[in-house]
């Protein structure tokens, strides 16, 4: 169980962007 879900939510926005990058 994760107890900082908004940590979370920060390193899986945080790959989602890099992803964009790589992908442009």
């Amino acid at each position: 169980m994760h107890l900082n879900k908004d940590l979370d939510n920060l390193v899986m926005v945080a790959r989602i962007g890099n992803l964009q990058q790589l992908l442009r």
